[in-house]
């Protein structure tokens, strides 16, 4: 609190949710960071969000053992298995149908083109720099 008045620290939020405008959190928080359910927690433990959370110990347990993200992080077997058991595609095509059929669906005002329309003066809703289509594969 007095660190965040007399500005030697820049108090944000990292959340797994689309509410991070500014005093969202708290009325001194202005930056929200959108994350994933695993990295919120991740940042938590470190307790800030000014590192690098894949390199070094995020936490110690109580015994003393370093928690580092890959001990958070789910294996590319794991989230697998976990769409294996929970994604049925008929729900899919229900749903979808359910919605298309809508009144409302058909008057939803939307953009005609193919790829999201990124307003380049936002500073809300930014292109993640990793799924730009003009970087090298």
């Amino acid at each position: 609190d007095e660190a965040a008045r007399a500005g030697t620290v820049l108090p944000v939020a990292v959340l797994s949710g689309n509410r991070n405008f500014p005093g969202r959190v708290h009325g001194q928080i202005d930056a929200g960071f959108l994350a994933s359910p695993a990295l919120v927690v991740a940042y938590a433990l470190a307790g800030d969000a000014d590192r690098d959370i894949t390199k070094g110990t995020l936490a110690t347990t109580a015994d003393g053992t370093p928690v580092d993200l890959a001990a958070l992080w789910p294996s590319g077997a794991e989230i697998d298995s976990a769409f294996a058991r929970a994604l049925d595609p008929v729900d899919f095509a229900e749903a979808f149908a359910q919605a298309s059929a809508s009144r409302s669906w058909k008057e939803l005002d939307a953009p005609a083109s193919a790829g999201f329309p990124w307003d380049p003066s936002s500073t809300y809703l930014r292109p993640p720099p990793f799924a730009r289509a003009d970087q090298p594969a």
